[in-house]
């Protein structure tokens, strides 16, 4: 991925990473082999699955994420609520 955002904190689990950039948008690259990076109907078509990626991809497009952590084979975002409540 050229031009990458900027970065306003890593994640490192245990064998993938995670950045948060300054506009609260995620990327990850590494491991995928139990779905820390993705979700089951993104990347786990049996024909082909996404088991590594060394490129940053970039994670949950619909929500503005707050805060990252990974661990050995997962991934957590906390995410802003997006509802407005009146």
């Amino acid at each position: 991925m050229e031009n990458l955002p900027a970065v306003s904190l890593i994640a490192c689990g245990g064998e993938h990473s995670l950045a948060l950039t300054a506009s609260g948008k995620v990327l990850g690259w590494g491991s995928n082999s139990k779905l820390q990076l993705s979700h089951l109907d993104d990347f786990a078509n049996s024909h082909s699955p996404m088991l590594t990626t060394f490129q940053p991809i970039q994670l949950l497009f619909y929500n503005q994420v707050e805060a990252i952590s990974a661990g050995d084979e997962f991934s957590i975002f906390l995410t802003r609520n997006s509802c407005n409540i009146n």
